[in-house]
């Protein structure tokens, strides 16, 4: 969106002749991107960044999303709106109906609040643990996983959008079936990783994964690649192989690993030499606690 359309002439205009523009680093305000992170969720919108979220003067959110592209594009029958119609519809509706607008406003505002005082204190369960929360989340997961292509998406929009992995939901997902012995359950993990393993978001020639499937089939990837995705994605493909000996399996486990080190690790590091720890002596150890004699 910075090159497509904040970096564009025409873009920039309507945004400074309609709009009063602020720019928050979620990393550096992280209590505030979870409010409004926390709106994009309650208008049942999946959260991400970058995030757009358009604000009354009071800043009680209005509308908002993650990615727009620029100008209007057509996926499947179905005509994605671009961030140049966003800015018109917000702008005339201001204009046109304000009531409207600020009872939208309101009304977002209250399930925004809900939500945040809903999340409690933070480690804090506000529900027992125990055996029935897991089959209740392994099944509330087994509703969102897409029976045709693999992964999980939303079933109300037939699973159309971006595909991200999600490693910590199919770890969970495989605890539970190797320790059940659910073999849907297992299928259900093993389909996906199938799938990634051979499609466009895993780098074929130079190992790795990309963030993440622009589209629901994992064909066409997002090229950026990140440490942490990586990294859980071979833990998550080392005890899937611990699991299923698929040979497949392994070979993404090798290959991610080599392609960490060779682009993701310092050089530095590399030249770092390891040295095997001395064993320490009693003569070694400090006089803590007993006399020298």
């Amino acid at each position: 969106m910075e090159r497509e359309s904040f970096n564009n002439e025409e873009v920039a205009k309507v945004l400074n002749d309609h709009f009063v523009c602020i720019k928050v680093d979620r990393e550096e305000r992280p209590d505030i991107d979870q409010i409004y992170m926390t709106a994009l969720n309650a208008l049942g919108r999946s959260g991400g960044w970058p995030m757009s979220m358009f604000l009354t003067a009071e800043g009680r959110p209005l509308v908002g999303g993650t990615y727009w592209p620029r100008e209007d594009r057509k996926v499947g029958d179905e005509v994605s709106p671009g961030f140049m119609t966003v800015l018109k519809a917000v702008r005339e509706a201001h204009r046109d109906d304000p009531k409207s607008v600020e009872a939208q406003a309101e009304k977002l505002a209250a399930a925004t609040t809900r939500a945040l005082e809903s999340a409690g204190v933070p480690g804090v369960a506000i529900v027992p643990l125990n055996r029935d929360l897991i089959e209740r989340i392994a099944e509330e997961l087994k509703d969102e996983y897409d029976p045709d292509y693999s992964g999980f998406g939303n079933p109300t929009r037939n699973f159309k959008g971006a595909r991200f992995p999600m490693p910590p939901r199919h770890e969970f997902l495989l605890q539970v079936a190797e320790r059940a012995k659910d073999k849907k359950m297992l299928a259900i993990v093993t389909n996906t990783l199938d799938q990634l393993a051979i499609g466009g978001i895993y780098d074929q020639l130079g190992g790795g994964f990309h963030r993440y499937s622009t589209e629901r089939t994992w064909t066409v990837p997002h090229f950026e690649k990140m440490l942490y995705d990586n990294a859980q994605l071979v833990e998550l493909y080392s005890k899937a192989y611990r699991v299923t000996k698929k040979p497949l399996y392994r070979r993404i486990v090798t290959e991610t690993l080599a392609y960490i080190e060779r682009e993701m690790t310092s050089p530095t590091a590399r030249s770092i030499p390891h040295k095997t720890p001395r064993r320490i002596t009693r003569k070694d150890a400090p006089m803590c606690g007993r006399r020298k004699n």
